[in-house]
């Protein structure tokens, strides 16, 4: 946004006025304003040495006149001729020279007579203006500062000075984010203005723009624009409504327009500043391609690319021909039509236009920053986009430096940067890198905004993602349930804004398998959807996929159909028959069908799903990927084997031309053909596959690469089904020193890997070492989930049966029961989970003689399976 401000500070201008004092020598008084008169004239007739000359000399005189009487009054005699020549050199052009002498005048002065001499006003003026010519901005404020304290001393508080001085010193602050610094000055300086000028006076409505400017910065929106509105009404009375004083506010009130999602509204209003400044040839051309920089944004917002991308396009002609190629403002507009294009993933358009943008000011990225950091996050989107996680960080990395160079430690800048660097390295699983920016985000936000702010809200929910995909979900709870107090506070416990922190939250409870809390908070966020934006809402339908998949999750499969079939006809009636995200619920409605070994009627809507992607994504894209994925799984649980290799055959060769051999699409698809040589017993063939993913993951990444321990984790298990336990037990070993390393002693994955590893060990009847790792991970997920979470139930079945193995039958049974009560008590008596636990119950029974109770528990175990056969 364009930031207007008001400046009128004392200057001489180049006709020079110079302050004559009397000195106690009449010869020195007669030489000192003789010379100063002359300085004068010969300013007036361009005589510019001269007139330095004479006003050197003048100080001369005043310097030795000193020397003959010595006095307060001789002394500020120096001072004014000091004061004099400050102010020739200032006209000059000359700052560095005027600021010297300014100063020392002062310096005099002060000695003479104290902090109130009588010139200070005017010199902290000079000063000022000298600051604000060089663009040395922060420098002036500390003067701007005194100067105001100078006009509340002298009783000019209410002065139309001391409303120009706030205003500017307002601007200073806002340009280091001291909004609530700012706020104050500049409701005092339009409480000023309107008292001296009258309500409808064009100054009026400079200060609504400035103050207008503070709430835009801090993101309130919503009190800005009444300001705005008001500026544009009272200067459309004073200027006329085709005046070019019209084209600040309307391009003010846009940009707010456009930040509230009122494109129509914004574009209007950018439409009317074109026309203003296109009619008045004279008008600043900067302002009109800044103006068409931001009707084109606009224009992208909306999604109206073939009327953004001429603007965009002009715009770089007119900067071009304004500033040269290699102008800074070039570069801006390079970077817009850049990312215009990134906008409809042209990313092979848009990368030579961002380097370029960023080979311009790339010498001085610090006076550039601001452009220098579009074009940096813009590529390391590029990157990102394609899953090239390291190139992105090398983007992203400069950005954050870049911000720190810049601004000081709590910059809002920073928190965004960072946040943006988090997200690069969570996905590429480096969580401590993530957690240390994320937490620094968080910090800066509250000490900026407070601790109530929607945007602490939303750095609690950037945090508590990247401990959700470390699996810490105990962390990540109480920071959502903070955030959804924040939004409930600001918005209304109704309000559309709540339904992210909704989703975070219910998607954590799920992971900790608290269906039932995940369930009502799904529910919420639908039922507010609705009742926001109707029931046929594409929202809804998001909505109602989220509650299908917690359903999937305590087996209700019913209830998950019901929804999914209505998000998918929701979706069908607002986008058509062939949309992508009916095609995303077809695949999840395909899934639970599957689950439920109904193949029959999975297999047409992956096949339908498939023909929309491909329409709608391309044939190669990974969209068409994962549905090529899904579909040999259907035809894999079928034994449909040939027909499944050849399915997950093509959509490997897709991936790997499409997204190189390592991204993580490409490992899945790659993961999915071992599993169906896995599946098929066809241990050689995997074998060969993940050993080969093995070796390139220790060439590509360091000791400590999740990827690693991922792949490791896989070829042991291929191991370990061919018997070969001591080459199994050593990559299980090495994952679980990676997970100890990368996560930390107590997380969830930890207490995986030591599943594993006592699996291996309890096949090998290695019970006395396999007991401890998994004593070990009980307590891990016990402290992460609680002592009554089904999600104990693995680990409780696991231990119980290496305890059945070593004979210690009581500390079995107990564990036993224990999974049985956890398991009836969550998803009641009827569960299909309950099948693993009264399977090994039964086994117990038998070994101990008790044939009776053993056979209850068969039968039980049995019936509750084949009451979920098709």
């Amino acid at each position: 946004m364009q930031k207007y401000y008001h400046r009128s500070i004392l200057r001489i201008p180049l006709s020079l006025f110079f302050l004559v004092y009397f000195a106690s020598s009449a010869s020195a008084q007669d030489k000192a304003v003789s010379l100063t008169n002359a300085a004068e004239i010969y300013a007036s007739q361009g005589q510019y040495p001269k007139a330095e000359l004479a006003l050197k000399r003048a100080l001369a005189v005043r310097t030795l006149a000193v020397g003959e009487a010595i006095s307060g009054k001789n002394y500020s005699d120096i001072a004014a001729a000091m004061r004099n020549l400050a102010r020739f050199y200032a006209a000059a052009n000359k700052p560095k020279r005027s600021e010297v002498l300014i100063k020392r005048a002062i310096a005099i002065d002060r000695r003479s007579h104290g902090e109130n001499y009588p010139d200070k006003v005017p010199d902290l003026n000079l000063l000022i203006n000298l600051y604000e010519e060089a663009g040395r901005g922060d420098a002036a404020g500390p003067f701007y500062e005194e100067l105001i304290k100078e006009y509340e001393k002298s009783g000019a508080s209410s002065s139309k000075s001391s409303a120009v001085a706030a205003n500017n010193l307002a601007k200073i602050y806002i340009a280091n984010k001291k909004y609530r610094d700012a706020e104050v000055l500049l409701k005092k300086a339009l409480e000023i203005n309107e008292r001296n000028f009258g309500p409808e006076e064009h100054a009026v409505a400079i200060s609504l723009n400035n103050l207008a400017a503070v709430y835009i910065g801090e993101a309130k929106y919503s009190e800005a624009e009444p300001l705005l509105i008001r500026a544009v009404k009272i200067d459309e009375k004073a200027l006329g409504k085709d005046s070019p004083g019209l084209v600040t506010d309307l391009n003010n009130l846009a940009a707010v327009y456009s930040y509230m999602n009122k494109y129509p509204e914004a574009e209007t209003l950018y439409k009317r500043a074109i026309t203003i400044m296109e009619n008045n040839p004279g008008h600043d051309q900067g302002e009109l391609a800044r103006t068409l920089s931001s009707l084109a944004v606009t224009y992208s917002y909306q999604k109206k690319y073939a009327e953004s991308e001429p603007l965009l396009e002009s715009v770089i002609q007119l900067n071009g021909k304004m500033y040269g190629p290699n102008h800074p403002a070039t570069a801006a507009a390079f970077n817009n039509l850049g990312i215009a294009y990134l906008s409809q993933a042209k990313n092979d358009a848009a990368e030579p236009l961002l380097r370029r943008a960023l080979s311009i000011v790339e010498d001085e990225p610090k006076k550039n920053y601001a452009i220098a950091a579009d074009s940096l996050r813009s590529l390391g989107s590029i990157y990102e986009s394609q899953g090239k996680y390291s190139e992105a960080e090398v983007f992203y990395t400069k950005m954050v430096d870049l911000y720190n160079n810049v601004f000081d430690k709590y910059s809002p800048e920073i928190a965004a940067a960072s946040n943006d660097l988090a997200r690069i390295y969570a996905a590429q699983k480096k969580f401590p890198e993530a957690e240390a920016l994320l937490r620094k985000a968080l910090e800066i936000n509250e000490h900026n905004l407070g601790s109530d702010n929607r945007g602490v809200a939303v750095s609690l929910n950037n945090l508590a993602t990247v401990y959700t995909n470390e699996a810490k979900y105990s962390e990540a709870e109480p920071l959502l349930v903070r955030a959804l107090a924040i939004d409930e506070k600001a918005f209304g416990k109704d309000s559309p804004a709540l339904v992210t922190d909704l989703n975070n939250l219910a998607t954590v409870y799920s992971y900790m398998n608290k269906y039932q809390e995940s369930e009502a908070l799904y529910k919420r966020a639908l039922d507010i959807t609705e009742r926001s934006f109707g029931q046929e809402h594409p929202n809804a339908a998001k909505y109602l996929n989220s509650l299908a998949t917690v359903y999937s999750y305590q087996k209700k499969y019913p209830e998950a159909m019901t929804v999914l079939k209505k998000a998918i006809d929701i979706n069908e009636t607002n986008f058509g028959p062939m949309n992508r995200a009916a095609a995303a619920y077809m695949n999840n409605l395909a899934a639970i069908y599957s689950n439920q070994g109904r193949y029959a009627e999975a297999e047409p809507l992956i096949l339908k799903a498939l023909s929309i992607d491909k329409s709608a994504c391309g044939e190669e894209s990974i969209e068409v990927s994962n549905d090529l994925n899904n579909l040999a799984t259907v035809y894999s649980n079928q034994g449909r084997y040939p027909e499944a290799e050849g399915v997950l055959v093509g959509a490997l060769e897709m991936d790997e031309k499409k997204l190189g051999v390592l991204h993580p699409h490409t490992i899945a698809t790659l993961k999915n053909l071992i599993n169906l040589y896995e599946s098929q017993g066809k241990y050689s063939e995997a074998e060969v596959f993940y050993t080969k993913m093995v070796d390139l993951y220790n060439n590509v990444f360091d000791k400590y690469s999740p990827e690693i321990a991922a792949a490791s984790n896989d070829l042991a298990r291929i191991y370990a089904a061919q018997k070969k336990f001591p080459e199994a037990e050593a990559l299980l070993r090495k994952a679980l020193e990676i997970n100890e390393h990368n996560l930390g002693s107590d997380n969830r994955g930890v207490a995986v890997s030591l599943n594993n590893l006592a699996t291996v060990y309890t096949n090998e009847a290695k019970y006395s070492e396999a007991e401890p790792l998994l004593v070990r991970a009980l307590a891990i997920d016990e402290k992460a989930f609680g002592k009554d979470s089904p999600a104990l139930v693995t680990d409780l079945n696991n231990l119980a049966t290496v305890y059945s193995y070593m004979n210690k039958y009581q500390e079995s049974e107990a564990l036993y029961k224990r999974a049985l009560d956890i398991t009836e008590r969550s998803f009641g008596q009827e569960h299909p989970d309950l099948v693993m636990t009264l399977s090994n119950m039964s086994a117990l029974y038998e070994k101990l003689g008790r044939s009776e109770e053993a056979k209850a528990l068969r039968e039980r175990a049995k019936k509750i399976y084949e009451s979920r056969l098709p």
